[in-house]
């Protein structure tokens, strides 16, 4: 079901992270989007429900119609990076911090993941987590990044490995190699994460 889901706070951190990657083309991209309405005024920066799915998806799938494949998933290489630095100066940081803090020391993906997991789940959407011997693997339920976009050669949601890939390091203290091995965009049922832990 399609319903505003998309807190303000995730929007304007989007706005403003899509602003700084985008440049010129900023106004362009979110009219094509139907974003028009934030271009002067972006929406509070509270946990109130602003945007759908695929308010989302439509924002994301004018990124790669503008820029092509190769391009968009460096766009989103960008986006996540950017991302991943508002996300750890907002609440959803400081309870990652917290969470790492009451964990066994020293804390690892066991103790991350399921935090990170909830805390994607109040602004972005369900995800489950499976751990095998190589790796966690997360299963993002609905991906509003691809989930309009087909035809891929390869996985495009590049700003998932980065954001979730920085906030690991940041949060663990150490290097987490984050990358996709299922993608929707590719013709994949769900878009999977796998946080490798060598």
């Amino acid at each position: 079901m399609d319903t505003y889901s998309i807190p303000g706070n995730t929007v304007c951190a989007m706005l403003d992270s899509v602003a700084r990657v985008s440049g010129p083309q900023y106004r362009a991209l979110l009219t094509a989007a139907g974003w028009q309405q934030w271009l002067t005024t972006p929406p509070p920066a509270t946990w109130a429900p602003v945007a759908r799915p695929t308010d989302v998806s439509r924002l994301f799938t004018a990124v790669y119609q503008m820029l092509g494949e190769d391009l968009t998933r460096l766009f989103f290489t960008n986006y996540g990076n950017a991302m991943a630095e508002q996300l750890l100066a907002s609440e959803a940081g400081t309870e990652l911090r917290q969470a790492l803090a009451r964990a066994p020391q020293p804390a690892g993906l066991a103790e991350f993941l399921p935090v990170f997991a909830r805390v994607q789940a109040q602004g972005w959407g369900n995800a489950t987590l499976h751990e095998t011997p190589q790796a966690w693997l997360m299963t993002v339920e609905h991906c509003p990044v691809c989930s309009e976009i087909r035809g891929a050669r390869a996985p495009v949601c590049a700003s998932g490995t980065a954001l979730m890939g920085q906030m690991a390091r940041r949060l663990l203290g150490r290097r987490v190699r984050v990358a996709e091995v299922a993608c929707v965009a590719t013709g994949d049922p769900h878009c999977v994460f796998a946080f490798y832990k060598n």
